[in-house]
């Protein structure tokens, strides 16, 4: 068991897959691969992605930060090696092996695909796919499509993908799935899905009739044409919009009901903020700010403090102590803080801070 190294700056042709010298392509590095290694993604955009068969052997393939922001995949051709006419970016065949992903963006970007591939099928495309018995886990990934759903082109996509046979398990935690035909699709065997959004898509998760298995809960779906097809929500789900601050990411904002609403995963989902994980693969940092609240050069006791974001709305107030000081949770958005404080005497101070174009820092 191996770790192999890529950037969007290696080398495919003189890379090694060394830290220091890594290959530049992960299609690259599937090829290097041997079962049981760990594809290790450095930060950055990994563009023109080719179509890889991951073949007899489990392998793992990861952000090195941890952070899903900080490596997209953009696709260039599906399932480009003539077997058959279905759409896959990359496919996991083989009885009894695993891909697991962890900390990943996707962006299925129409206008970057090779629509010339003969075998870029019209009806099955998927950013993931699996048949016979190869199992897919997804963790803390995001998955979008451009334009939304692929609309007007005739194609569709998909996050995962099941075919026909088979016993494959397709396990998604905790990941953020937008603007595609189906997020999770084709059940007709197992799938597992717990503290992930799905948010305008066509199906969250589809189920082919009533085959197959859907284990899901503390899920948020939202905006979809269907939720899950031919399966009733758990009741542990939710169905409200995750605001989301813009149309293609996947933060969230602070008032988002997605916030401590998950649940621990096991081995997947074990560290979070605040009092339970997160849904969807953005987990909101509890930033803080402190400081003091002096009038002549005395703190100030019972002042309200309050953090207001660049639209006007607050996230949280809070009241001095004895002494003035405060500290108060804030998003990661643009903020000042108002302070109002009224005196023994029905005299009322106001005072704002300046807008922190910096951002919060923790």
């Amino acid at each position: 068991m191996a770790d192999i190294y890529v950037s969007p700056t290696g080398d495919d042709t003189n890379g090694d897959g060394s830290f220091s010298n890594p290959y530049r392509h992960i299609y690259k590095a599937i090829d290097a691969s041997a079962d049981g290694d760990t594809i290790i993604c450095k930060s950055g955009t990994y563009k023109d992605e080719l179509y890889r068969n991951i073949g007899e052997k489990n392998i793992t393939i990861k952000s090195r930060t941890g952070d899903y922001q900080d490596v997209v995949v953009i696709p260039k051709t599906y399932n480009n090696d003539g077997t058959g006419n279905r759409g896959w970016l990359w496919r996991v065949a083989s009885n009894d092996y695993t891909l697991t992903l962890f900390d990943l963006t996707f962006l299925l970007d129409y206008n970057n695909i090779d629509t010339s591939n003969t075998n870029f099928g019209g009806d099955t495309t998927g950013i993931f796919a699996s048949d016979g018995n190869g199992n897919l886990t997804a963790v803390r990934c995001f998955a979008y499509a451009v334009p939304s759903r692929w609309s007007g082109t005739g194609q569709k996509c998909h996050f995962t993908y099941e075919d026909w046979n088979g016993g494959n398990t397709h396990s998604v935690y905790k990941c953020s799935c937008r603007h595609l035909n189906t997020a999770i699709g084709q059940v007709r065997n197992t799938v597992n899905a717990k503290d992930d959004i799905f948010e305008d898509n066509d199906y969250g998760i589809s189920r082919y009739n009533t085959d197959g298995t859907v284990n899901e809960n503390n899920n948020d779906f939202y905006n979809n044409g269907t939720n899950i097809q031919n399966t009733s929500l758990d009741s542990t789900d939710l169905t409200s919009d995750p605001q989301f601050k813009d149309t293609d990411v996947a933060t969230t904002k602070y008032s988002s009901p997605c916030i401590d609403a998950g649940v621990v995963i096991s081995g997947y989902v074990e560290t979070y903020y605040g009092d339970a994980p997160d849904i969807g693969c953005y987990e909101f940092p509890p930033y803080k700010i402190s400081g003091q609240v002096t009038l002549n050069g005395v703190g100030v006791s019972g002042a309200i403090v309050r953090v207001i974001d660049q639209n006007g709305s607050y996230f949280e107030d809070t009241t001095t102590d004895s002494n003035g000081y405060y500290s108060i949770n804030c998003g990661d958005d643009y903020y000042h803080v108002v302070v109002e404080y009224t005196d023994g005497n029905g005299n009322k101070y106001n005072a704002a801070s300046l807008w922190d174009i910096q951002g919060i820092k923790s």
